[in-house]
């Protein structure tokens, strides 16, 4: 049987109400996003906030160029980032997956909590997050948000 090990870099976010961090280092997250969320508006909301709990792998001494996060909003234009920021290389953490010794299982993470509030919902859309390392373009995820229609007139 082939053993797989993971492509690098890599990365996902998640999309929630809330995300917190305890003192022994777990995260909590409360109001989980899979994919779509549906406001029960028909005209733009603003909602008391989203977080974006953003996560990016990649090997021990993989790379030394900076990490530069993109989200994009439903308003703007598609390639027109709403928000930028890099994420320092200082931050991020060694996390070990398996044996320690053996360098093809280290995986170094940054995780980034992103709180935007409050949360304006201009128009149906994607809210997308891409990471740009270098010459490469890495799509973390997106969330299909979807305003509500006019009321039928039954």
């Amino acid at each position: 049987m082939a053993e797989i090990h993971p492509q690098t870099p890599f990365g996902y976010v998640l999309f929630c109400d809330d995300a917190r961090e305890d003192t022994t280092g777990k995260f909590i997250y409360t109001g989980v996003y899979t994919g779509n969320m549906q406001v029960a508006s028909a005209t733009p909301v603003t909602l008391g906030k989203i977080c974006l709990v953003i996560n990016y792998f990649e090997r021990p001494n993989e790379s030394e160029h900076p990490v530069h996060v993109s989200i994009f909003f439903p308003e703007n234009p598609p390639e027109e980032a709403g928000q930028t920021f890099v994420m320092p290389r200082e931050q991020f953490r060694s996390v070990e997956a398996g044996n320690a010794e053996d360098l093809e299982d280290q995986m170094i993470r940054m995780t980034a909590v992103v709180e935007i509030s409050p949360f304006h919902v201009v128009r149906s859309g994607s809210l997308k997050v891409r990471i740009r390392r270098g010459d490469d373009t890495l799509t973390l995820g997106g969330l299909n948000i979807r305003l509500a229609g006019p009321p039928s007139a039954d």
